[in-house]
C-alpha cells in the first residue's frame, strides 16, 4: 500500500512539472481545475517567493492559466513577464497583446502598461495620441500613475496640446495620493513656470517707461523722526482701533520690524492679522513672513503661502518674490491646495 502511495506521489509531481513546461506551448493543456483568481495567487507567490520557492516557470505558468480563462490580472501579470523577460525570453508584442486584453477589462495599471509602449514604440507602432489616451482612461479609476503620465503628455505637449496648467491638474491629483514621482513633478514644474513668470515681469518692467529719478525718497510721516513720536502713536493706534487697515498695517510692520517702538511680534502679528484679513495687500504679505518664520505665531507653511498667493494675486510684486524665493518650501505644502481652487474643470480637462 505505501509502495502504491509513494509511486502515485512521484507521478503526480511528475504530471504538474510536464504540464508547466510545455504550457508555454500549450497553455490550454493543463487538466488542474483551478479558478483563475487562485491561478493569479499561485502565480505571485512563485513570481515573488511568497511562502514558496521562487520559481518563474511556475509563475509563468498560473498566470498563463488565468489568462487564458479571460482574467485581466493574469493577463497584465503574464504581460508583464513578457515585458521584462521574467523567465521567458522579452516579447513587446506579446507584452502589448496582454496588456491590451487586460485594458479591454478596466484594469487601469495595465492601460498604463500599454500607454507605456505606445509611447516608447514598444511592440507596437509609436503613438503618443494613443499613449494619452489609455493614459487618460486609467485616470477614470483615480489611478496615480496614469494621472502622472498624463501630465507629463501635457508638460511635454505628446499627443496633447501642450498645456503646463493641465500637467499641474493631473500632477496635483496624483500628488493628493502620495504618488512621490508625482510630488517631484509638480514641485518642478511649479518652481519652473514661477521662475518664467519672473522673468517675464522682469522683462516687461524693462520695457515700461521709467519713471523720473527721484534724487531724495521721503519716508512716510509715521516714520519721520521730525515728527513728536507720541503724537504720531496715538494718531496711528486710533486710527488702527477704528478698523482702518492701512493704519493696522503700518501699526503691524512698524512693531515687526522696531520702527519708531520696540519689537513686538505679538502686537505685530495681532495688527497685520486685522489688516491682511480686510485685504491690506501689504499686511498679508508680512503676515505671510511671521507665518513662515515662526515669528509671534507658531511656524505655518501653507499658510504663510496661501498669504503670498492672495497679496502677490493683487500685485504685490514682494509677495510673488516671496512664493519664488521660498518655493522649495512652500510649493508641496501649499500648491497643491491652491489647486483645489483652480478654474479648470475635471470636464474640461477630460474632452
Amino acid at each position: 500500500m505505501r509502495i502504491f502511495i509513494s509511486l502515485f506521489a512521484v507521478y503526480i509531481l511528475i504530471f504538474v512539472n510536464v504540464s508547466i513546461s510545455s504550457a508555454k506551448e500549450n497553455p490550454r493543456g493543463s487538466a488542474l481545475q483551478v479558478s483563475s483568481e487562485k491561478q493569479v495567487k499561485l502565480g505571485q507567490a512563485y513570481l515573488y517567493g511568497n511562502g514558496v520557492p521562487k520559481d518563474l516557470d511556475k509563475a509563468y505558468y498560473w498566470f498563463r492559466q488565468a489568462a487564458e480563462q479571460g482574467d485581466k490580472n493574469g493577463q497584465r501579470a503574464l504581460g508583464v513577464m513578457y515585458e521584462l523577460g521574467q523567465g521567458i525570453e522579452k516579447d513587446f508584442q506579446k507584452a502589448a497583446f496582454w496588456y491590451r486584453k487586460s485594458a479591454d477589462q478596466g484594469l487601469a495599471r495595465a492601460q498604463v502598461n500599454l500607454g507605456i509602449l505606445y509611447e516608447g514604440g514598444l511592440g507596437v507602432n509609436q503613438d503618443y495620441k494613443q499613449a494619452a489616451y489609455w493614459y487618460r482612461i486609467s485616470t477614470e479609476k483615480n489611478y496615480a500613475r496614469g494621472m502622472n503620465h498624463l501630465g507629463m503628455m501635457y508638460e511635454k505637449g505628446s499627443g496633447v496640446e501642450q498645456s503646463n496648467e493641465q500637467a499641474l491638474f493631473w500632477y496635483h491629483k496624483a500628488a493628493k495620493q502620495n504618488y512621490s514621482k508625482a510630488i517631484n513633478n509638480f514641485s518642478r514644474l511649479k518652481r519652473k513656470t514661477a521662475n518664467i513668470s519672473q522673468k517675464q515681469t522682469a522683462q516687461q518692467v524693462k520695457k515700461a517707461p521709467q519713471p523720473p529719478v527721484q534724487t531724495k525718497k521721503k519716508k512716510p510721516a509715521v516714520f519721520e523722526s521730525s515728527t513728536p513720536k507720541k503724537r504720531l502713536i496715538d494718531k496711528l493706534v486710533v486710527g488702527a482701533i477704528k478698523g482702518d487697515p492701512q493704519a493696522q498695517s503700518t501699526l503691524g510692520i512698524s512693531y515687526l520690524l522696531g520702527l519708531g517702538r520696540p519689537k513686538d511680534y505679538s502686537k505685530a502679528f495681532s495688527w497685520l492679522n486685522k489688516a491682511a484679513t480686510q485685504g491690506n495687500i501689504e499686511a498679508q504679505n508680512y503676515l505671510g513672513l511671521m507665518y513662515y518664520s515662526g515669528k509671534g505665531v507658531k511656524k505655518d507653511y501653507v499658510q504663510a503661502a496661501k498669504l503670498f498667493i492672495s497679496a502677490a494675486e493683487q500685485g504685490n510684486k514682494a509677495a510673488r518674490d516671496n512664493l519664488v524665493k521660498y518655493a522649495d518650501t512652500l510649493d508641496l505644502n501649499l500648491e497643491i491646495d491652491k489647486l483645489d481652487s483652480t478654474s479648470v474643470s475635471d470636464e474640461e480637462l477630460t474632452r
